[in-house]
């Protein structure tokens, strides 16, 4: 069995995966960061009895027995994923056989697994910033980041999609001017101006 707990933005850790647990029942269940029983000062694995949880009387851990096999669980290698000097998940093995289950060769194993992880979450973070930068990017281009109305481009592109409607026959442009806008940014300052503006295109909508 195992599981991976994560450290949300909250700074609590949770199970975002589990192997014979209730996944389910498992998203009641979170760690503060102080209640994690790995020394958040050590970064390396770190074998743990079933005796030896700090927590094994705790309403929460009798909650966890009822929805998995932690009470048959020997022992656990407990190994942290770090980024940047900051744990931000842990990944734990148990084993249902022995106490003596975990070598140093198996410690190896889950330190190199470790850092597999957080090389595969750096990577989604990294695609997930450039999918949003690709998308903020691409809305820009098409709009006023003031109004969030069409701009020249996505009024083009609007007006060629419409026109390729098989339906599509004749119909009217409004042009629409702001008369001394001018004044109002050379008078009450751009701050105004954009007040202005905003305003209209709340009408408008």
């Amino acid at each position: 069995g195992g599981s991976l707990l994560y450290r949300g933005n909250d700074d609590f850790f949770n199970f975002v995966a589990a192997v014979g647990f209730d996944r389910e029942a498992l998203q009641k269940v979170s760690y503060a960061a102080d209640e994690v029983w790995l020394d958040m000062g050590d970064f390396k694995p770190q074998i743990i009895h079933g005796h030896m949880r700090p927590d094994l009387d705790s309403e929460r851990s009798r909650y966890l027995a009822s929805v998995g096999r932690t009470d048959e669980i020997r022992v656990t290698l407990s190994t942290p994923i770090v980024r940047e000097e900051r744990v931000i998940a842990i990944f734990c093995l148990d084993n249902f056989e022995s106490e003596t289950a975990f070598d140093e060769q198996a410690v190896e194993t889950a330190l190199l697994y470790a850092r597999q992880a957080c090389a595969l979450m750096e990577r989604f973070k990294l695609e997930a910033t450039l999918r949003s930068n690709r998308d903020d990017l691409y809305y820009l281009a098409y709009h006023d980041p003031l109004t969030d109305l069409l701009n020249r481009n996505g009024f083009v592109k609007a007006l060629q999609k419409l026109s390729d409607e098989p339906d599509f026959d004749k119909g009217h442009l409004l042009l629409l001017d702001v008369h001394n806008f001018k004044f109002v940014n050379d008078s009450w300052g751009y701050a105004m101006g954009d007040a202005l503006l905003e305003q209209i295109a709340l009408r408008l909508r």
